[in-house]
């Protein structure tokens, strides 16, 4: 849309800019224009006009100055307004005309102070810090600046914008200034200036100030607009935040991944972080599915996977979908890996959409790493029971199962460091003097889960005879072979390749 620049005559033109001079004096060689500067209104004597001192400041107030003060009100939760968006936009030409028509009833220097308050009509829904969208009661020269906009656009919702260069007639303009600031609104735009309507500029309204452009980038903030061309669609796809809808999601991980009801305490964080915006879908995600209960529950991959559909793509997992996602974990990729491959899936974002929440995103290291597999807790326990077995020849005691359990599945010791340091260099088998022969046939027990084949067997015979060290049959030999590989893969401990 082009601008809308008043067409006048040059005798016209001349005429408007001798008043500006005279009576605002726009044109003072400080520049600023800020209330208290120079441009500001006088007396037939020249003296400033006082600022108003009427009407007490109520302590929620915002954007408090001499000249007026807003009071935000958060629209209630769940509320939708019924507006009716135009099909276009005014012209800027009859916004001008709409606002100037309310001149004889707002006449010049008519007094107008912070005791003057307007409940604007429309909605703010972008304005930071209230996510339902907000309501705004002006006092002085903000509520005087709403209620011009309205008489305009009715209840249509406000847009904040922090851009000057596309202000356009009937914006309402925010300043700062050494006082707090102002608000008024564009009257005219011409190329290097604006002509502003304004209220308790010196406790009075004020039709047809001049503010130079050059000068207004050096205490412009922001403004609200209320024209829809290339705002519309962000208000109207702007779905405040709905605390039944957000408390039904977080429920539904609680049920889904924790397989629990929620507790209140931990229900009401993950909400208040979501309504408040400190959280989004991934951050529930991947609070539930690596949080410590989760963690704790020892899930096998193929339940990991089965959990992840279920939780972000709302269905059971296909066949070849959660064969894929299971060797994936296999060859050694972090469950987080996994989890973000759900998690910034369009499934869920169609869920996050259901339930009016920001899906956001997860972002994983997809660094493969032994320490990233799955180990299962009854096959290691197997594994250190054949230990026992196998080299001690006795049963296991609790306590040092359980602790080489431990340390195999925390990845604290590999299987074979734990055969060699916890068992074949005990002082429980040292003091068996175990000959060569049952040393080999012990370790083929413990690493191959078998008797010795006679080629192998012969083999490592022969070396340790040459001069091979016990531990180097163990580490260098059978702890490197495939055969033990596979006995690791088996068990969780090792990646596919």
């Amino acid at each position: 849309m082009k601008k809308f620049l008043r067409r006048t005559g040059v005798l016209a033109l001349s005429l408007t800019l001798i008043f500006n001079v005279f009576v605002f004096d726009a044109y003072a060689s400080n520049g600023d224009v800020s209330e208290n500067s120079v441009t500001a209104p006088v007396k037939e004597n020249g003296d400033e006009a006082p600022l108003s001192e009427e009407g007490a400041i109520p302590e929620d107030a915002e954007l408090v100055s001499d000249t007026g003060y807003v009071v935000f009100e958060e629209v209630p939760e769940g509320y939708e307004d019924d507006v009716i968006y135009p099909e276009s936009d005014p012209s800027e030409e009859s916004v001008y005309q709409t606002i100037i028509a309310l001149k004889s009833q707002f006449p010049e220097r008519m007094h107008y102070t912070n005791a003057d308050m307007y409940m604007g009509l429309g909605i703010i829904y972008n304005r930071p810090g209230y996510p339902n969208g907000v309501r705004m009661r002006g006092y002085g020269c903000a509520g005087f600046a709403l209620r011009l906009s309205d008489e305009v656009w009715g209840s249509q919702p406000l847009y904040e914008v922090n851009d000057m260069d596309s202000l356009k007639v009937g914006d309402i303009v925010r300043v700062s200034s050494a006082s707090g600031g102002h608000s008024f609104v564009i009257l005219e735009n011409y190329e290097d200036r604006f002509i502003i309507a304004e209220a308790n500029y010196n406790s009075s309204v004020h039709w047809g100030r001049t503010i130079l452009k050059s000068e207004l980038r050096n205490t412009y903030e922001y403004h609200w607009t209320r024209y829809t061309e290339g705002i519309a669609p962000i208000i109207k796809k702007y779905n405040p935040p709905n605390r039944t809808k957000i408390t039904a999601f977080v429920r539904r991980m609680y049920n889904i991944v924790l397989e629990r009801n929620a507790e209140s305490k931990g229900l009401g964080s993950w909400v208040s972080a979501l309504y408040n915006s400190q959280a989004d879908g991934s951050d529930v995600a991947k609070g539930f599915v690596l949080s410590p209960e989760y963690v704790n529950k020892n899930t096998t991959d193929e339940q990991f996977v089965d959990t992840m559909y279920l939780a972000f793509m709302d269905r059971e997992a296909d066949a070849g979908g959660k064969a894929d996602w299971v060797n994936v974990l296999k060859r050694g990729y972090s469950r987080e890996y996994v989890a973000a491959g759900f998690i910034n899936s369009q499934e869920f974002t169609n869920i996050c959409d259901t339930y009016g929440i920001k899906r956001g995103t997860l972002t994983a290291d997809d660094t493969r790493s032994d320490s990233n597999l799955y180990v299962d807790y009854d096959k290691v326990c197997a594994y250190v029971d054949s230990l026992y077995k196998n080299i001690l020849k006795r049963n296991a005691d609790k306590a040092g199962k359980d602790d080489w359990v431990y340390r195999i599945r925390t990845h604290q010791m590999g299987a074979a460091e734990v055969a060699r340091i916890g068992f074949f260099t005990s002082t429980e088998y040292l003091n068996k003097n175990t000959s060569n022969e049952q040393f080999l046939t012990d370790i083929y027990a413990a690493f191959f889960n078998r008797q010795p084949d006679s080629a192998g067997y012969n083999y490592w015979l022969a070396r340790m005879a040459e001069g091979y060290t016990r531990d180097q049959v163990i580490l260098e030999g059978f702890g490197q072979s495939q055969e033990f590989n596979n006995l690791l893969r088996s068990y969780g401990l090792k990646s596919l390749d």
